[in-house]
């Protein structure tokens, strides 16, 4: 499954002001997003997502600082059971010409394989 937000993606700098207070940024940002996955079925399980970054600027945000943010979300709207669930990430930041607007594309992939074989079990055993 691919999924369009035509959104700017947000860093996890411009998530809290000092210790851990979402700043009215994420809030909106939060918002407006969740209003853009509406509709979009769930994956449960282990899975890995594949996020691309289309930007103008690009060149002065990590692209690890844009993952949690969006990551957070999914789950919130449900998208993903946990974020813990999420096995393998790929980030590819990706200039577009400055008459574009921003937007990231994601995609998202049940994943199964030994290790989410193992961790089930696992999950399994610790809730007897």
């Amino acid at each position: 499954m691919k999924i369009k937000i035509n959104i700017k993606p947000l860093t996890v700098n411009a998530v809290y002001v000092g210790r851990r207070y979402k700043t009215a940024d994420y809030r909106a940002y939060r918002e407006d997003v969740g209003w853009q996955l509406k509709g979009i079925e769930k994956i449960p399980g282990f899975v890995e997502i594949n996020y691309k970054f289309y930007e103008r600027y690009w060149w002065g945000r990590d692209v690890d600082n844009m993952i949690k943010p969006i990551q957070d979300i999914l789950v919130k709207n449900n998208i993903i059971d946990d974020d813990i669930n999420v096995i393998k990430v790929i980030a590819e930041k990706i200039a577009i010409p400055k008459e574009q607007d921003d937007f990231m594309e994601i995609e998202i992939n049940p994943i199964k394989n030994e290790t989410t074989k193992l961790w089930k079990l696992k999950k399994l055993a610790s809730q007897k």
